[in-house]
Formats: structure tokens, sequence, C-alpha cells
């Protein structure tokens, strides 16, 4: 049983760290995609290199959701307790 439990625990935290992985991409995409052709331009979309559709900021925003991603995962020793 403990040995399916730490599969079990295994295939999530991988799963976990493949999400923040994709976190990690956004963020690239945006900051190359969104950021930094936003900065180029004197115009009313440089705003967009700042702030998201919500008003955030949206770089401290992005980091801050693929951080708390990391502490989803669960530990070795806490699963084989249950």
């Amino acid at each position: 049983m403990e040995q399916n439990c730490d599969s079990l625990t295994d295939a999530y935290n991988k799963a976990v760290d493949a999400l923040k992985s994709l976190r990690t991409f956004h963020i690239q995409l945006t900051t190359r995609y969104i950021v930094i052709p936003a900065s180029r331009i004197q115009n009313e979309y440089k705003s967009l290199s700042k702030k998201g559709t919500g008003n955030t900021e949206m770089i401290p925003f992005l980091k801050s959701i693929r951080d708390s991603t990391a502490t989803f995962k669960v530990q070795a020793h806490l699963a084989n307790n249950n």
C-alpha cells in the first residue's frame, strides 16, 4: 500500500512541477510578445507593459501564481503518515 501511495504522490508532484513549468513558459511568452513590444512603442498600448487586463501588475502577478503552485506539492513523509 505504501508503494502505491509513493507512486501516487510522485505522479501528483510531477504534475505540479509540470504546471509550474507551464506557468514559467507563460511568463516568458508574455514578456516576449506583450511586455517588450509594448515598452518599445510610445502610444496608448504602453500601459500593457506593466498592467494586465484586471489592472494588476502583470509580471509580478504571474510570478506569484507560478510560485504559489509549488506549495501544492505533497511531502512524501506526509503522504506516508495517512
